[in-house]
């Protein structure tokens, strides 16, 4: 009779199609040997159909803001003495908190950090970065997306609490077509927050409406964008749904474009298109930095006519996309799958059970 399987729980606010919620079906994935269970909140669950595909359990638990905490304490208490874990991970500052202050420790705790969490000057965000500082003793491992992210939370929260880097992966789509090499076709994969900057592309399209360059933009809450693009009279620009897996249209277009100003972690869009050969123009943040290392044509996020002038060479060079091509390809070797396998299992080890 077959062992059963050690029993991990992801915890995460929602099953959006966002970076980190993406981490947690990649880590689903490369444990086969775990039986996941995958607690979450809001009522977004594009991600639902791909986690069930891998055969986890999903659990929602009631929780409706920081007044709601104790109601979801307890249920979360009731999951655990119900499923009794031998691990535990939870993913950004809530479901830190909640799996910081359970009453009962029989199992490793793993805490993940995917971007910049723990700016502001509000009383929110300096009650968030205390209880963070207070409670952060209580995670057996601390993981970060980036290196960038690690330097981060070591200057935030003053800590020499061991911090280990496990970069994400991009997972590898329909090589990008690069033939004719002009209109340059932009693709741009991210769902629309402040920092992602997309006003300032849409401002930059508008510079560059009478060159031979269009930008298609996938994700979601676009409808703001759609306005501006509207009153702009954009005509280079058009929107898209997310498809749930975005590598799949990249053979449709030439160059990638990123322009977030900070808040991100280690980008899974910029991965992906790396992985696919996709020619990379973006903004020159040390998140950035650290996946193309100097391999890409970089900008300054809040300096539109940099972005125009980048643009701009790149039309009069378009024979330049064969040799970025090939070092998209490349550095995103640094940064594959076998790798992820490899460090997340290392952390999980080989639970026993409790």
């Amino acid at each position: 009779m077959a062992a059963p399987k050690p029993i991990v729980i992801q915890v995460i606010d929602s099953l959006f199609r966002g970076g980190a919620q993406k981490v947690v079906v990649d880590i689903v994935a490369a444990l086969p040997h775990c039986r996941h269970v995958v607690c979450y909140w809001t009522n977004e669950t594009d991600l639902k159909p791909e986690l069930e595909a891998l055969g986890a359990t999903l659990v929602r638990i009631p929780f409706y803001g920081m007044w709601s905490f104790p109601i979801t304490w307890i249920k979360f208490n009731w999951l655990m003495r119900h499923y009794k874990p031998q691990i535990l991970h939870s993913h950004m500052f809530v479901p830190n908190l909640l799996t910081r202050t359970l009453l009962r420790k029989k199992f490793k705790s793993v805490a993940t950090y995917h971007g910049e969490c723990l700016e502001g000057t509000s009383l929110k965000a300096r009650v968030t970065r205390w209880l963070e500082k207070r409670l952060l003793h209580r995670s057996d491992q601390l993981i970060a997306v980036s290196n960038y992210i690690k330097t981060y939370l070591q200057a935030k929260l003053k800590t020499t609490q061991p911090i280990e880097v496990i970069h994400n992966y991009g997972r590898v789509g329909a090589p990008a077509s690069l033939q004719p090499y002009l209109p340059l076709r932009m693709v741009a994969t991210a769902n629309n927050h402040d920092y992602k900057n997309y006003p300032m592309l849409l401002q930059a399209m508008h510079e560059l409406r009478n060159q031979p360059v269009t930008l298609d933009i996938y994700g979601q809450r676009m409808e703001q964008l759609k306005v501006q693009a509207k009153e702009m009279e954009l005509h280079n620009v058009q929107f898209h749904d997310p498809v749930a897996d975005v590598t799949a249209v990249f053979s449709a277009y030439n160059v990638f474009i990123i322009g977030s100003k900070g808040g991100e972690g280690f980008s899974l869009a910029l991965l992906e298109a790396m992985n696919s050969g996709l020619p990379v123009i973006c903004s020159n943040i040390e998140q950035f930095n650290e996946a193309v290392a100097g391999q890409a044509i970089s900008f300054d996020p809040v300096n539109v006519s940099d972005l125009v002038h980048q643009i701009k060479m790149l039309i009069r060079h378009p024979e330049q996309l064969e040799s970025l091509s090939a070092v998209s390809r490349q550095r995103a070797q640094l940064f594959s799958k076998p790798i992820f396998v490899k460090r997340i299992g290392a952390v999980y080890g080989k639970p026993t059970d409790s």
